[in-house]
């Protein structure tokens, strides 16, 4: 499963889900370098675990360049859609706070009727 959104011309971020078991060690590696110059760093082997054990993988670029990303799933609570987040990171920048925003406005389209395309 892969769904592409782009988010507003001012945003400017292509926002990507896709299912956790298509992520490849390229992949990890990027989001791996996300995090390297953060205190809390994350490793290869951290982000290759939570490849097995969430199901969706949500990526925000800007530009073609990693800005941010979370691992989630999709889960029913009662009848009613609603998005489990994991593990993520956003790069610590001036625009972080519009990174945040595009991966959480992505999980709208995720819960929304397949019916109904937004």
């Amino acid at each position: 499963m892969v769904r592409c959104h782009t988010f507003g011309a001012d945003m400017g971020f292509e926002v990507e889900t896709k299912d956790c078991t298509a992520v490849t060690d390229a992949e990890l590696g990027e989001l791996e370098s996300l995090s390297v110059d953060s205190p809390n760093a994350l490793s290869m082997g951290v982000l290759s675990k939570q490849t097995e054990e969430w199901v969706l993988l949500t990526t925000a670029r800007e530009s073609g360049k990693l800005r941010g990303y979370v691992f989630c799933t999709l889960e029913r609570i009662g009848g009613t859609p609603a998005v489990i987040m994991g593990l993520g990171s956003v790069m610590r920048n001036n625009r972080r706070n519009a990174t945040l925003k595009a991966l959480t406005v992505s999980y709208t389209h995720l819960t929304l009727p397949t019916n109904r395309e937004v």
